[in-house]
């Protein structure tokens, strides 16, 4: 599988650190090449819905980031079980230490001050900055 970061052209080149990559907003934007199983392929011919779209749908509704989130409250449980199922062993983390990292990672984007000015939101978004480097830091320092 191969992964190609897209970034910005910035003036002065440097090497960010691994922290910094896990927090950037850049490290978002990832393009990856997947080999498409043959059989989600045919599934997805026949419903029609794209593979970009089940993964796309996937990550959103695993990220609590679904438009209508009461529909997608259920799926959300089962992803995040999913997700713990798959990962945990490889993890320094307990399966208790992930699903409070989901809620907290939610609760994080939950706080967007919706109709508010440009210069509050601008604010707040120095804020979340802020607050996500703390978030990871403090998950970091747990796992190691």
């Amino acid at each position: 599988m191969k992964k190609k970061v897209f970034q910005e052209a910035k003036p002065s080149l440097r090497v960010a650190s691994r922290k910094e990559e896990q927090t950037s907003i850049d490290s978002r934007l990832v393009e990856y090449n997947l080999v498409l199983p043959l059989s989600l392929q045919l599934v997805c011919k026949l419903v029609r819905i794209s593979p970009e779209q089940i993964l796309k749908d996937f990550m959103e509704v695993l990220a609590h980031q679904s438009i209508s989130s009461r529909k997608a409250e259920k799926p959300q449980m089962l992803l995040v079980d999913y997700f713990i199922a798959m990962t945990h062993r490889q993890s320094n983390f307990t399966e208790d230490d992930m699903r409070q990292m989901f809620r907290e990672a939610q609760a994080i984007c939950d706080l967007w001050p919706s109709g508010a000015e440009k210069k509050f939101i601008d604010m707040h978004r120095k804020w979340q900055d802020e607050y996500v480097k703390y978030w990871m830091e403090k998950w970091q320092k747990k796992a190691f």
